[in-house]
């Protein structure tokens, strides 16, 4: 069962507003894969896509350095593949458990489902993983599969104001490592290095977003409100 989550990082400006009031790069991008009950089945579409976009498939030929003209044939092969999950579908309630403590402590027992944050490779998106993610979420874990802006998902995109007032899509395209960018890094490893502690401040708020969700606070999402796709 999976539902989409853009958000800003709390404390930014506008982010209680909207996330496309605050730059991208503080941005959020997740898909949230979690257990409901069997009985929602008939209820829910089953409509999440593997492929979220063309920006997705055009992002993974760019990636294994292909033709760009093979984007329209992986789109039209693979875009109306739907992952095995329900939409929306409302969380299943958490059986009891008993959780181990540090050790010497007794267990505690809690109602609560345990949660797994999952970070792509090099080349993929919150979507990638997605029937790993779904077996994880059908043994009892609430999943949040980040995707990150550091250059290293095959694409990634994001919500932007447009000046009638709508709200759209914008891609952002996978960054080669090529030499232009060794030359402004300094190194492949000075370049990684950035890409990496990116990586860890959006896993970050990411798990902020989680605790700020369990708090019950309203966390404005902007994917809800930009389904339609532009170019940067």
């Amino acid at each position: 069962e999976c539902v989409e989550a853009e958000t800003a990082a709390a404390g930014d400006s506008g982010a209680s507003r909207s996330a496309s009031n605050v730059p991208f790069e503080r941005h959020t991008l997740v898909r949230f894969f979690y257990p409901t009950d069997a009985e929602h089945a008939k209820q829910f579409k089953q409509d999440h896509k593997w492929l979220p976009s063309y920006e997705y498939a055009k992002g993974y030929v760019d990636f294994l350095k292909q033709p760009a003209a093979l984007a329209a044939g992986w789109y039209a092969l693979l875009g109306g593949v739907s992952s095995n999950s329900l939409v929306h579908a409302p969380l299943a309630r958490a059986p009891l458990l008993r959780v181990r403590g540090a050790a010497g402590a007794e267990a505690e027992a809690t109602d609560r489902f345990p949660v797994l944050l999952f970070s792509h490779g090099l080349g993929g998106m919150r979507t990638t993983y997605t029937n790993f993610c779904l077996e994880l979420a059908s043994h009892g874990f609430v999943v949040v599969s980040v995707e990150h802006r550091d250059g290293s998902a095959c694409a990634t995109t994001h919500a932007s104001s447009q000046p009638s007032g709508a709200s759209a899509r914008v891609s952002v395209p996978h960054v080669h490592l090529s030499d232009a960018m060794k030359e402004k890094y300094g190194s492949e490893q000075l370049f990684r290095n950035t890409q990496v502690r990116q990586r860890a401040a959006e896993v970050c708020r990411a798990l902020d977003l989680v605790e700020r969700l369990d708090a019950g606070e309203d966390v404005a999402n902007a994917f809800s409100s930009s389904s339609s796709s532009s170019s940067s």
